[in-house]
């Protein structure tokens, strides 16, 4: 009777302990980065008046969020006022290439980590990551349009990024065209990584 005792507490505790590895296991924390972004074209939006106005100043929004507890950037423009992050430059008609960390004063945030959050409940970890971005040529003062002034829109682009199912890195790349104001279409791409990493919590402390 002793030792069937003894084998069933060694059962019970191998159970728990391959249970809770699981859940930490599942557990993890979702990071979302923008790696770079490009116009393919050059184009220029402002040649007004003999070009008086200067080169085009192209601007790149971007919103992440989880298709569970609906978790979206974490620290995005205008001191939280507005719901997006971005990448711009001014003055340059194209066609070029940003990328982090090369021109990381181009990015808000300058890493291009936008989206971090860690997910202590397996159920909670997002399977994807719904991406509304757009593009365009800004008209005003600023790095990116507050009044709506602005050329060459894709307007915005409502795209999925399926998160990696275990530990590990996917990348994405999108693209759009915009035209409205400008002399010929310019073609924006986007191209951003979703990152999972096991997030292991110690039951014990």
């Amino acid at each position: 009777m002793k030792t069937s005792r003894i084998i069933t507490v060694r059962a019970l505790t191998l159970l728990f302990l391959l249970v809770n590895a699981s859940i930490a296991f599942s557990q993890a924390t979702i990071r979302v980065r923008v790696v770079s972004v490009q116009v393919m074209n050059s184009v220029d939006c402002d040649n007004v008046l003999f070009d008086i106005t200067g080169q085009s100043d192209f601007v790149w929004e971007f919103k992440a969020t989880d298709n569970t507890l609906g978790y979206t950037n974490n620290n995005p423009a205008g001191l939280g006022i507005f719901n997006f992050n971005y990448a711009y430059q001014n003055n340059n008609n194209g066609p070029y290439t940003l990328t982090v960390p090369a021109n990381s004063s181009a990015f808000v945030p300058p890493n291009g980590l936008f989206f971090d959050y860690q997910y202590l409940c397996a159920t909670d970890v997002p399977s994807v990551i719904n991406l509304a971005w757009e593009a365009y040529e800004n008209d005003e003062i600023g790095n990116y349009e507050v009044l709506g002034n602005t050329d060459g829109e894709t307007g915005i682009q409502n795209v999925t990024m399926p998160v990696p199912p275990t530990a590990g890195i996917l990348n994405y790349t999108f693209q759009a065209i915009g035209s409205s104001g400008c002399p010929s279409p310019q073609t924006y791409k986007i191209n951003l990584s979703v990152e999972r990493i096991p997030l292991v919590v110690n039951y014990f402390e």
